[in-house]
């Protein structure tokens, strides 16, 4: 099984998120856009993992929760990794030193169950949509829409599975554990 831990977002969020992307995709010519319940800000992506190793990575998040304090967390702006006439939108968080202690702390405690610490610099946001094809420039679509979506408070981390259910990518959750 394809896992990842991550925060997930309570419904009123997901909704927002949706609704933001609402707004975007009415400037595009072409996109497949994030399904709302899919919605997330990926800590640590794991990867292929067995069966055996479900125990460890909840043993890690454990840790990891019984160090963090809940926290707020702002959705600062839109932004895109650019794919050539294509690209990837995201919707940007502040990188407050909450967030950041927690990426160190889940770095920390995955490590001492003997998982890999991920080899890019931690840069939190949330994948709205993938093969994105503006009707027009791309950092025009960046000024034009700025998200207006409520501070939230960041509960719990979450350990994901990613699968395909009828051609569907498909999130489903795990284990959890609450911050405090």
């Amino acid at each position: 099984m394809r896992t990842f831990i991550a925060i997930d977002f309570e419904e009123k969020t997901k909704r927002q998120i949706a609704d933001f992307q609402d707004q975007i995709r009415t400037d595009c010519k072409h996109g497949k856009f994030t399904y709302k319940d899919n919605i997330h800000l990926t800590l640590h992506f794991i990867g292929e993992t067995d069966e055996y190793d479900l125990e460890n990575l909840a043993s890690a998040i454990e840790e990891t929760a019984a160090l963090n304090r809940k926290f707020t967390m702002n959705f600062t702006d839109l932004g895109y990794f650019d794919r050539g006439k294509e690209c990837i939108m995201w919707l940007g968080t502040d990188k407050s030193k909450e967030l950041v202690r927690l990426h160190q702390t889940l770095e920390k405690c995955l490590g001492k169950q003997g998982f890999k610490r991920e080899r890019a610099q931690f840069s939190p946001h949330i994948t709205i949509g993938r093969e994105i094809v503006m009707i027009y420039n791309k950092k025009i679509a960046v000024e034009k829409f700025k998200p207006k979506i409520g501070e939230i408070i960041v509960k719990e981390i979450s350990l994901m599975e990613s699968k395909r259910v009828d051609g569907k990518l498909v999130y489903k959750k795990l284990y959890s554990a609450k911050l405090l």
